[in-house]
């Protein structure tokens, strides 16, 4: 379909009627216009015609209109000269300088670099819900997410206008109300790119109030989070799945100790051990936006969001359990064996409501064994 209108739009086929309504209009053919001159129109408005054409086929569809203005303008003051219709070449003349100062302002953009920017850009955040931003080495914004803007209290096409450098201080540090946001920078491919602190808003959102109410964030033991957090996370993310039609994994990793014996304290000590351990490495090992917390003695919960396929999911659980090369020291003083065990759910909009208590209810009756390498 879209070779066929480009087919319909070169050039030589819009000029048929140009070429049809100039001879019915005209009185008299005047034969002065010399050979070479035809030669030279005929030549630069075949080049128009292949230029439409590439540009056409490569999705640079701004300079479609520009090149089309320049040929049939061209062709047209020729036109006007041999059929001696002087106020017709004046047409053909604009429509040369309009197709000029066209592809002027596509070279030469003007002095808002955002504007060719935003011009040119596939918004990457137009649609991503969390606070996130993308910049230039020197700061300026990129792209921008309307989670980011709402957390800065500003218009997110007025942040397209400001430097990145004078919204986060030097400390990386944004206090919102009552609210303290951490940023981070990571650089790459010539950009910066801006998220939260691991959590997300959602940590930042409950720090202070966790704080007033009591609601530890972080498990003491394992310095993950804590089922308390996590309750509040798991409804937080349900809630933004369902509003903005997106997707999230919901997974549970149980570690479970079996030939213990007479030796139950020894042993415990160093089951302890060896879980705090692999809290540890659990969290290591995945993205800053996903959510690792302690709900039972020995259980760990997953948010994976905008997860979506069983590719991903069999993913994490190979580089979950493949803890063995990371953790051979607290293996070893274990007296007994390891058995894991892990299940996961897929979440998305049309999803039945769940509660954190009902998923993770759900999680515990449908965990499977599995073997760790």
């Amino acid at each position: 379909m879209r070779n066929l209108l480009t087919l319909l739009t070169i050039p030589p086929v819009v000029s048929v009627p140009i070429i049809v309504i100039t001879y019915l209009i005209s009185t008299e053919i005047n034969s002065n216009v010399p050979l070479g001159i035809w030669t030279l129109v005929v030549s630069i408005f075949l080049a128009l015609t292949i230029l439409y054409i590439r540009v056409s086929l490569y999705d640079m569809l701004q300079w479609r209109t520009p090149i089309q203005f320049t040929a049939q303008g061209g062709l047209m003051s020729v036109l006007a000269i041999q059929f001696d219709l002087p106020y017709v070449s004046w047409i053909g003349v604009l429509l040369i300088l309009t197709g000029l100062i066209i592809s002027c302002s596509i070279i030469f953009p003007g002095g808002d670099s955002n504007a060719a920017k935003r011009s040119t850009r596939d918004d990457i955040f137009d649609s991503y819900p969390f606070p996130a931003c993308v910049s230039d080495l020197n700061g300026t914004i990129i792209s921008i997410s309307q989670g980011f803007a709402q957390l800065i209290g500003k218009n997110r096409d007025r942040l397209m206008q400001m430097n990145m450098n004078s919204l986060v201080p030097s400390n990386g540090i944004i206090q919102v109300g009552g609210k303290f946001v951490q940023v981070i920078k990571l650089e790459s491919n010539n950009r910066i790119w801006y998220t939260m602190r691991e959590g997300g808003l959602g940590l930042q959102s409950m720090d202070l109030s966790a704080r007033s109410s009591g609601t530890p964030i972080n498990d003491l033991e394992t310095n993950i989070f804590s089922k308390e957090y996590c309750r509040i996370r798991t409804e937080e993310e349900v809630v933004r799945i369902k509003r903005y039609k997106r997707w999230a994994v919901f997974m549970l990793i149980k570690i479970n100790f079996t030939g213990t014996n007479e030796e139950y304290s020894t042993n415990r000590q160093s089951e302890t051990a060896f879980f705090n351990s692999f809290c540890l490495f659990v969290k290591n090992t995945l993205r800053n936006c996903d959510t690792v917390s302690r709900v039972d003695e020995y259980s760990v919960f997953l948010i994976l969001p905008e997860t979506l396929s069983e590719e991903p999911v069999i993913e994490v659980t190979k580089k979950v359990l493949n803890f063995s090369s990371q953790l051979s020291p607290t293996i070893s003083q274990l007296k007994c064996k390891i058995s894991p065990g892990t299940s996961h759910i897929f979440y998305n909009a049309s999803s039945q409501d769940m509660s954190f208590d009902s998923i993770l209810l759900a999680l515990n009756n449908t965990l499977s064994e599995c073997n760790y390498t």
